[in-house]
C-alpha cells in the first residue's frame, strides 16, 4: 500500500523494485476520517507524509503538499515591446510551485518560485509582431493551472503633435484645461505627465489621447508646464515641443 497520511490510501498503477506510480488521495471530499484534516478545516495547503508497505517492511517520505489550485489576476506590465525581453510578473494566488508560464505556446521555465502570490519572467519575442498572447502559469500535475489573461505586443508609441501647445488663465479663476496628443501605437496607456506631473488621461484611439489638468491658474501655470510623456505597452515617449500654461491678472 502507499498511504498519504491523513489523505489516506493512494491506488497503485504500476510498479517495480524502483519506481512506483499511483494516484494521489483526494482531499476534498469529507470520509468521516477523523486524521483527515481537509474533512475537519475544509482548507488547503496541508502537508502529510508518504508511506510504502510492502512485505519486507514500510518506509515514509515527508513532507508532501496538497496545495490550493492557482488563480491569477493580473499582469504587471500588461504589455510591452513586440521584441519582448522585459520583465513581467503574473499576480495571483497559491503560485509557489509553479513550473512554466506560457506565452502563446512559448513555454518559460520557472524555477523554484517560493512567492506564493507572484510568478515573473521575462516576455519573450513575439518576432516584431504586434499582437495579443494568452499567458497561462502551468503547475504541477494534480494541482489546478491557473486560468488565462492577455499580454499585448505593441510597436513603440509616438507622439507627432498637440493641441493646444500653450494656454493662458485668469490667474483666480478654475479651469479644466484638455490637450489632443496625436501620434501612434497608444495602446495600454498607463501614465501621461506634463512636465513630470501626472496627469488625467482618456484614450480615443490608438493615435489619440485626452489630457485633462485642473485647478486654479497660478495651479495650471505650475503643474501644466513642460514635456508631455506617455508610457504605453510599447514603451515610452516624450514630445519634441513643450506645452506651457499660464496665468494672467483678470479685470
Amino acid at each position: 500500500s502507499v498511504n498519504f497520511g491523513c489523505a489516506g490510501n493512494a491506488s497503485i498503477n504500476w510498479g517495480n523494485s524502483g519506481e512506483l506510480s499511483v494516484n494521489v488521495p483526494d482531499t476534498t471530499s469529507a470520509d468521516g476520517n477523523p486524521c483527515n484534516y481537509f474533512s475537519i478545516y475544509g482548507t488547503h495547503p496541508f502537508q502529510t507524509n508518504i508511506t510504502v508497505s510492502t512485505i519486507g517492511g514500510s518506509g515514509s517520505w515527508g513532507p508532501w503538499t496538497y496545495q490550493n489550485s492557482a488563480s491569477i489576476s493580473s499582469l504587471s506590465p500588461s504589455g510591452g515591446s513586440e521584441w519582448g525581453g522585459n520583465q513581467v510578473c503574473i499576480n495571483g494566488s497559491n503560485l509557489k510551485y509553479a513550473t512554466y508560464v506560457v506565452f502563446n505556446g512559448n513555454w518559460i521555465n520557472v524555477r523554484y518560485n517560493g512567492n506564493n502570490g507572484q510568478v515573473c519572467v521575462n516576455a519573450p519575442s513575439n518576432n516584431g509582431n504586434y499582437g495579443t498572447a494568452n499567458v497561462q502559469v502551468i503547475m504541477p500535475l494534480g494541482v489546478g493551472n491557473s486560468g488565462t489573461l492577455t499580454y499585448t505586443y505593441a510597436n513603440p508609441p509616438y507622439i507627432s503633435s498637440f493641441n493646444p501647445t500653450s494656454v493662458s488663465v485668469c490667474n483666480g479663476g478654475w479651469y479644466t484645461v484638455t490637450i489632443d496628443v496625436y501620434g501612434g501605437n497608444f495602446y495600454n496607456v498607463n501614465q501621461v505627465t506634463i512636465g513630470g506631473t501626472s496627469e488625467s488621461y482618456k484614450v480615443i484611439s490608438s493615435t489619440e489621447i485626452q489630457v485633462s489638468d485642473y485647478g486654479n491658474g497660478y495651479l495650471l501655470w505650475k503643474n501644466a508646464t513642460g514635456q508631455i510623456k506617455v508610457s504605453a505597452a510599447g514603451g515610452t515617449v516624450t514630445s519634441s515641443g513643450s506645452f506651457s500654461a499660464s496665468s494672467h491678472f483678470c479685470f
